[in-house]
């Protein structure tokens, strides 16, 4: 699982739960391929975590079962409270009404297909609330279940399909505006990319650019298999109904997917002209975000790209780049990232 965390050295970090407590994957520091799997000890003892990188550390020892949408959750908690700076704070709120919109907009998806599958004949003009709510009293039976347990089962899963949308035109949620931002991201490469032949940066904007290809290609396609997860509501209700979690994490496979490409995608744009497209390039080019090994599994699409590996390490030029202003204009430049990616 991707991590936002706003020290330098620790972006396009990854969390794991492990029998020792979470144990955190860092991008090899040779540049080389790889990486490091270290305890929060270990990453002290190469770096000086900021104050939000240190609390969001904390929650993580405490969150149980390490998803994105639970790690989004505390992330924005700490950005709330000004940790990863006033952007980020004053970004939380905008993402939070955009998710409310989102998360009413699923409720409403959820209830009209199960209106549509047992009244298809019905008006659906007058108050859907209602309506609705007559319509699960009577149908808790056929799910053995009650009211109160179906109700709470269409919320659930309308929080679960929040971030992706549920309506194949719907591109204002969080995955597909994703989707959109890595689009813009292969074109501006494809636009960049440097003609020299000697020019090393050609050699690694081409590599990137595939890989991107390959997030949106299997990106897009799983978001879509999950979006048809709605067509029949009766056998997705049933399935959360007899196991909740499986249908969790049914439903959220997208993230999954797409984890951690929020950072590839603002990397690129955030800074604007302050730092070189070459630059972020091979910064970008180090963190590129690794493909789930289920995702094969999850549909038919061509096999993944072989990983980047980078052929340039890239540090600040500044010899305390770890702790000195190389490391405040970085973490600056990472607190504008995470509002961006909020």
């Amino acid at each position: 699982m991707a991590v936002p965390f706003t020290t330098p050295l620790l972006l396009g970090a990854r969390a794991r739960a492990a029998a020792r407590g979470v144990e955190l994957l860092l991008p090899n520091l040779s540049g080389k391929r790889g990486v490091y799997v270290l305890p929060w000890s270990g990453v002290q003892q190469i770096c000086r975590p900021s104050v939000h990188d240190t609390l969001l550390r904390e929650r993580l020892d405490v969150l149980g079962s390490l998803t994105p949408r639970k790690l989004r959750q505390i992330s924005r908690e700490l950005a709330a409270a000004g940790y990863a700076g006033p952007e980020a704070k004053a970004a939380v709120r905008r993402a939070d009404e955009s998710d409310l919109a989102m998360h009413q907009a699923a409720n409403r998806h959820l209830l009209l297909a199960l209106m549509r599958q047992f009244r298809p004949t019905g008006a659906l003009d007058t108050d859907l609330e209602q309506q609705g709510r007559a319509l699960i009293v009577e149908l808790a039976p056929k799910f053995r279940s009650d009211p109160e347990a179906l109700t709470f089962a269409l919320e659930e899963m309308g929080t679960f399909f929040a971030s992706f949308g549920v309506e194949a035109a719907d591109r204002s949620a969080r995955i597909p505006t994703l989707l959109d931002q890595l689009r813009e991201l292969h074109q501006s490469l494809a636009a960049w990319m440097p003609s020299g032949p000697d020019d090393i940066a050609a050699g690694i904007a081409q590599a990137t650019a595939e890989v991107v290809a390959v997030a949106i290609d299997h990106g897009q396609a799983i978001l879509t298999a999950t979006r048809a997860l709605t067509n029949d509501i009766t056998a997705l209700i049933r399935k959360y109904l007899a196991d909740p979690d499986v249908t969790q994490e049914l439903i959220e496979r997208p993230d999954w997917v797409l984890d951690g490409w929020e950072i590839v995608a603002g990397l690129w744009s955030v800074g604007g002209q302050s730092t070189s497209r070459k630059s972020r390039l091979l910064e970008i080019a180090q963190i590129l975000p690794h493909f789930p090994r289920e995702i094969e599994a999850w549909h038919q699409k061509r096999r993944l790209a072989p990983s980047l590996e980078p052929a340039l390490r890239v540090v600040s030029i500044n010899e305390g780049w770890r702790t000195g202003k190389g490391s405040v204009v970085l973490t600056e430049r990472n607190e504008a990232l995470r509002a961006q990616c909020l």
